[in-house]
């Protein structure tokens, strides 16, 4: 008798090959209409199982079957429900390719995408694009890409925004979170390289006593301050950063929890955000419906399914090299397997967040 592990990998594997019958395709989560054959394929490789990241994946579809959709339904889109674990990822992947997938959407998470990149890909096998950054010390193989929302990724993009402007000497202001300490240490390291100088780093505790922290950024004048804290954080600091210096962040303080409110209080602050969100009436964003039901991260998840769909869809295609007015951003493909993503610049008037030209 084999172990259970064992026969669900069989099992996996079946549903790949012989998915025509409705009840096993609606056990795996492929359509059969999909999996008989009619049409090339994009699997999604998402955690649908995972109770903490279920809404997040279903978001990541929606978005990819409404770009399909309007795409003119060119792609069967074949659903692998993973748990979230590595090893599963592995599998869920191994099973795609196995089904015939001309590229792959997926995984979500860090782990996921690190287990993929460290040996699970075929060489030979279709592109895939994550939807994660893996660990600065992952190398990712050929024929994958790394594409998200990381905030890390986005403070890169602040720092050339605000090396464009003319700035030279910058203060960075952030919190002790995992995710302000990843954007401070992406911003830092960009600005270095870009051959800006730091004034300081200062990494504000909960209970730091803020009048102290004016005082220190006072003494040592910047021309822009650059704050990674979550929006209700980043509007108790700002009233301490001073008025000297252009204040710069990431799309953070302009997430789902941002109240008209606080936004007031971060008047002018200067940030990146998908034209999904900052643009609705763009040709190329107005060109996709909106979900009813979906909103704050949801909806950004949602408008990452849409991008993500087209650049699979681009690379399926043999496309190496490509610029995508996306609805995250503008995208950029590059050989061998460079992508990047720039949002567009924005700040908060009278509390709401507007584009900058």
């Amino acid at each position: 008798m084999l172990p259970a592990h064992c026969l669900r990998r069989v099992f996996d594997l079946l549903v790949a090959v012989v998915c025509s019958s409705a009840a096993l395709c609606a056990a795996q989560g492929i359509p059969a209409s999909d999996a008989a054959g009619g049409k090339r394929a994009i699997a999604l490789v998402l955690p649908f199982y995972a109770p903490e990241l279920g809404a997040a994946a279903e978001a990541v579809r929606q978005g990819v079957e409404t770009a399909n959709r309007v795409s003119g339904g060119r792609y069967a889109i074949q659903l692998w429900h993973t748990d979230a674990s590595p090893a599963r990822v592995v599998q869920a992947y191994e099973s795609a390719i196995v089904a015939g997938a001309r590229a792959v959407i997926g995984p979500m998470t860090r782990a996921g995408v690190a287990a993929l990149a460290r040996g699970g890909v075929a060489r030979e096998g279709p592109p895939v694009v994550a939807l994660n950054q893996p660990d600065a010390e992952v190398t990712l193989p050929p024929r994958f890409f790394a594409f998200g929302l990381a905030l890390d990724a986005e403070a890169r993009v602040v720092a050339r925004l605000v090396w464009r402007q003319g700035l030279r000497t910058v203060a960075v202001v952030g919190t002790q979170t995992p995710l302000a300490r990843r954007s401070t240490a992406a911003f830092v390291d960009e600005w270095l390289r870009l051959g800006g100088n730091l004034t300081e780093i200062y990494e504000v505790p909960q209970e730091a006593d803020l009048v102290a922290l004016r005082d220190r950024i006072a003494a040592k004048p910047a021309e822009a301050v650059f704050m990674a804290a979550d929006p209700g954080r980043a509007a108790a600091l700002r009233p301490y950063l001073g008025n000297q210096a252009l204040i710069f962040s990431t799309s953070q303080v302009n997430s789902s929890g941002t109240a008209r409110v606080g936004a007031l209080d971060l008047a002018g602050v200067r940030f990146v955000e998908m034209p999904w969100l900052l643009r609705p009436d763009d040709r190329a964003v107005a060109a996709y419906p909106r979900p009813p039901g979906l909103g704050g991260d949801l909806e950004r998840l949602f408008a990452l399914g849409i991008d993500a769909f087209r650049i699979a869809a681009a690379l399926a295609e043999g496309t190496r090299s490509a610029e995508i007015d996306g609805v995250t951003g503008r995208i950029r493909l590059a050989p061998p397997n460079s992508i990047t993503r720039e949002p567009h610049a924005a700040t908060f008037r009278a509390g709401v967040a507007v584009p900058l030209e």
